[in-house]
C-alpha cells in the first residue's frame, strides 16, 4: 500500500530535519511505516545524528530500512513512564542495533549541546 492512500489522521505528521553546523536532528512525529516508505527515496537527506523516534517507539513505525537510512548515533523515544503500550520491545531492540537509545521515561529531559566542533549530551 502506498503512503498516499493512508487516510489523514495522527500518522500524517510533518517530518523535518534540523541542521546545526554539520550535525542534524530528524523529527518524525507520529508517522507510520507507510509514510516511512515514502521517504526511502530521499537517501542521504534522511541521514541524521539524532533521531526523534516516531510514535513513541510503537510497532507501527521504525521499519529497519527507514532506520538504516537515518543511521543515527542517538535515537530518542519520547514516552511516559506510565505508558503500557509504548515503546515496543522489538522496536527498542531494532534501535539499539543502530544507535544509543534514550527514553524520556528513564532520562526525563534529554539535552544536547551543539557547537561548530560537534555536539555532546548534557546530563
Amino acid at each position: 500500500e502506498k503512503a498516499s492512500k493512508v487516510k489523514p489522521n495522527n500518522n500524517m505528521s510533518a517530518v523535518y530535519r534540523v541542521d546545526i553546523y554539520d550535525k542534524s536532528i530528524l523529527y518524525t512525529g507520529d508517522i507510520n511505516i507507510y509514510q516511512e516508505n515514502a521517504y526511502l527515496s530521499y537517501s542521504g537527506n534522511m541521514n541524521c545524528d539524532i533521531l526523534s523516534v516516531a510514535h513513541h517507539g510503537s510497532n507501527t513505525s521504525s521499519h529497519t530500512r527507514f532506520l538504516n537510512l537515518c543511521s543515527p548515533d542517538y535515537s530518542i523515544v519520547s514516552v511516559s513512564a506510565k505508558s503500557k503500550e509504548h515503546p515496543n520491545g522489538r522496536i527498542i531492540e531494532r534501535l539499539q542495533n543502530i544507535s544509543s537509545v534514550l527514553m524520556t521515561s528513564k532520562c526525563s529531559t534529554i539535552t544536547f549541546l551543539f557547537n561548530d566542533k560537534g555536539y555532546k549530551r548534557i546530563k
